[in-house]
């Protein structure tokens, strides 16, 4: 691949922040557009007190198996940004938490919106080994990397009543 990468990750539910995160968490803000019936993403990345940090539009196809993706990125100027999304798309709105955990970093994921109340964490692997070994930490509950229901263009579809009632029947 020329100008994309691969992508090793694995998602879980989380019921709890760590309490690290509760207490003191630093965050981004980060709302994702999607276009239906494609893979493309248009992201925009904020401070919470709304300083931008990143926009970019992104192609993420999910490979042979759902634990990797190929992923390629186009960095936006505010122009560009806002022409993209003119086109329209579907949104969710979340809170990025990055939490170590032993050599690992997670993207926990605070969603908002009709999402409230989902906590999705999701780490990245540099090798399949190391993907395969890994031992999730007991904040996280349930593994979903396989299950399309937690994938964001899928979520910017649901309707809270329909993640409630998704996520009760997970955790009841």
């Amino acid at each position: 691949m020329k100008y994309g990468y691969i992508e090793r990750e694995r998602r879980f539910l989380i019921k709890n922040l760590p309490l690290e995160l509760r207490l003191d968490g630093e965050y981004r803000c980060i709302s994702d557009r999607y276009f239906p019936k494609t893979h493309l993403r248009l992201r925009r990345i904020t401070t919470p007190e709304g300083q931008l940090i990143q926009q970019k539009f992104a192609r993420k196809q999910l490979m042979s198996d759902s634990s990797h993706a190929s992923i390629t990125n186009l960095y936006l100027d505010p122009n560009e940004y806002q022409l993209l999304s003119s086109l329209g798309g579907l949104e969710i709105h979340k809170r990025r938490y990055r939490y170590a955990y032993g050599e690992y970093m997670f993207g926990i994921d605070v969603f908002e919106g009709q999402l409230s109340g989902l906590v999705l964490g999701e780490v990245e692997f540099p090798t399949d080994e190391a993907m395969e070994l890994f031992r999730s930490p007991d904040f996280c509950t349930v593994e979903v990397t396989d299950e399309p229901f937690f994938r964001g263009g899928h979520l910017a579809t649901v309707q809270a009543d329909v993640l409630h009632r998704e996520l009760r029947a997970i955790f009841e």
